[in-house]
C-alpha cells in the first residue's frame, strides 16, 4: 500500500482532485469532510468546545462560524484547539489506513501537511497549485461562509505553494480544465503503481 497526500494552500484545488481520485474508484480522506463530521458527532469535541469556545456551541451544534471567530481571537486557545482536533483527525486517519489495507493506493488531502511536519507519514505527496487570480476567484466563494478576517488569518498559517515545489513528487495544475487535469492525474497513477 501506499500513502498519498494531496496538499496545497487555501483554494489551490487539493478537493478537486481528490474528488478526481474517487470517481476514478480509488480509496479517499478528505480531511474537511472528516472534521465537519468530528464536529457534528464527536462528544469530546462538543465538551472541549463548549468549555473553551461557550459561544460557538448552540443547542448541541457547533456553529463552524462563530467558533473559527472565538478560537482565532485567541492565540494561545487556538493552538490548543487545533492540537485537539488534529490528534482527533489523526486517529482517523489510523482507522482509515487499517480499514483499506488491501488497497494499493490510498489518497489523503491534507492542508497542513508541512506545516505539521507531517510529510513522513506518506509514501508519495502531490501538490494542488493554481494561479493567484484562481485561487482568488475560490476564496471569494469562501467569503460567503467565513469572513474575510478569519480567512486571511487562515492562510497566514500557510507555507506559500512556492516553497512546498522542491519538496513535493508531483505538481498539478488546477487551474486547467478538469480533463487537463485528469491527464496529469493518469501519469501520477501510472509513476505510483511503479
Amino acid at each position: 500500500m501506499k500513502k498519498i497526500a494531496i496538499t496545497g494552500t487555501m483554494c489551490s484545488g487539493k478537493t478537486f482532485l481528490l474528488n478526481i481520485f474517487a470517481e476514478l474508484g480509488f480509496k479517499t480522506f478528505n480531511s474537511d469532510l472528516e472534521i465537519k463530521k468530528l464536529l457534528k458527532n464527536d462528544l469530546q469535541i462538543k465538551n472541549y468546545i463548549k468549555l473553551n469556545f461557550p459561544g460557538a456551541l448552540i443547542k448541541n451544534l457547533v456553529d463552524k462560524k462563530k467558533l473559527a471567530e472565538e478560537s482565532l481571537s485567541d492565540q494561545k486557545k487556538f493552538l490548543e484547539y487545533e492540537k485537539f482536533i488534529h490528534n482527533k483527525l489523526r486517529e482517523e486517519r489510523r482507522i482509515f489506513v487499517q480499514k483499506n489495507q488491501q488497497e494499493d493506493l490510498i489518497f489523503f488531502e491534507v492542508p497542513l501537511l508541512f506545516e505539521k511536519d507531517l510529510q513522513a507519514e506518506y509514501d508519495i505527496i502531490i501538490l494542488a497549485d493554481a494561479t493567484e487570480r484562481d485561487v482568488e476567484k475560490r476564496l471569494e466563494g469562501r467569503l460567503l461562509i467565513q469572513n474575510k478576517a478569519t480567512i486571511d488569518l487562515l492562510r497566514k498559517k500557510q507555507i506559500p505553494n512556492e516553497q512546498k515545489k522542491n519538496k513535493v513528487d508531483f505538481i498539478v495544475n488546477c487551474s486547467k480544465t478538469k480533463e487537463e487535469v485528469q491527464k496529469q492525474i493518469f501519469e501520477i497513477i501510472k509513476q505510483c503503481a511503479k
